[in-house]
């Protein structure tokens, strides 16, 4: 998994999501999405590792410290956020899929 905190290199277009690394900007269609500085990192990690699933320890190693002594509920809270934000339809995400019992994976093509 690379760096939760390295800038991407690129402005990077996932369907109707774009990430400007440069701007710190994010849009979906052609609206600003405002997200806080933890969605917007988390959506980071994601977007440098597409493909590749993120299990909930990674997440939480890589934002909150040690997955041992933290509360996993801050991470589905954060991503179902960040999921209302970035989706059409949070219910139905095509930019962030959840991998049931391992984690989550920002897949190479929207699914829809």
């Amino acid at each position: 998994m690379d760096n939760p905190h390295s800038p991407l290199n690129k402005v990077f277009r996932h369907g109707n999501l774009v990430i400007d690394s440069y701007a710190g900007r994010v849009t979906k269609g052609t609206k600003e999405v405002t997200l806080t500085a933890k969605e917007y990192l988390v959506l980071l990690l994601f977007a440098r590792n597409v493909g590749k699933v993120i299990s909930v320890d990674d997440l939480i190693e890589s934002f909150w410290g040690h997955p041992s002594s933290f509360n996993n509920h801050v991470v589905y809270i954060t991503l179902s956020r960040l999921r209302k934000k970035i989706e059409d339809e949070s219910k139905n995400p095509v930019h962030i899929l959840t991998i049931k019992g391992i984690g989550y994976v920002m897949p190479k093509e929207p699914t829809a």
